[in-house]
Parts: C-alpha cells; sequence; structure tokens
C-alpha cells in the first residue's frame, strides 16, 4: 500500500509537494512525541531517569513553537499538509484490519 502511494505521489507531485506532504506530518509526530513527555512525567511518580533542561519551560516553548509553524505550513500549502495527513490517516484501518487481533 505505501508502494502504491509513494508512485502516486511521484508520478502526481513535484519534488516539493512530496517534501511538504512528508514535512507537515513529521512536525505533527514530533509535536505528540514532545507533548507526551509530560504524559509520562504525570504517570510515573519515581524520579526521572532523564532529565529536561529547563522543564517544563522548554518543552512548553518547543511545542508552541512547532504550533506556529504547523499553523504556517497549513495555511500556506493546505493541499499538501491535509494531504500528507490523510496519508498517514489511512493506516488507522489498514492497523486495525491486519494487525489488531483483539
Amino acid at each position: 500500500m505505501q508502494a502504491v502511494l509513494a508512485c502516486l505521489l511521484v508520478l502526481s507531485g513535484t519534488f516539493e509537494e512530496i517534501i511538504s506532504y512528508f514535512f507537515f506530518v513529521v512536525l505533527v509526530f514530533m509535536w505528540l512525541t514532545v507533548f507526551g513527555l509530560f504524559l509520562l512525567r504525570r504517570k510515573d511518580t519515581r524520579a526521572p531517569q532523564f532529565v529536561t533542561p529547563g522543564y517544563p519551560l522548554t518543552p512548553i516553548v518547543f511545542l508552541i513553537l512547532l504550533l506556529v509553524m504547523l499553523f504556517l505550513l497549513a495555511a500556506g500549502q493546505p493541499k499538501q499538509s491535509f494531504l500528507g495527513v490523510g496519508v498517514v490517516l489511512l493506516g488507522v484501518p489498514a492497523y486495525y484490519l491486519l494487525f489488531n487481533r483483539d
């Protein structure tokens, strides 16, 4: 499925559009990863094994800056941004069909 989507992207768009699909989605997952830091710290009551310098200010500033970048990318290239997210969301039903054995 991924190979077919990759071939369609190569045939239908320019290199800049393909990078735009990828870049927006990477920033979304980067935001989710840093946000997960807060969730992990809340759940684990033990002393953290890794200390984030300037916690919680540095992750908050990073998340805000990423939100600004995501907004600017979505405003400047809405088609590529939302199609990139759409391609990722296509993986949700594929996951449940292929890997979820519940």
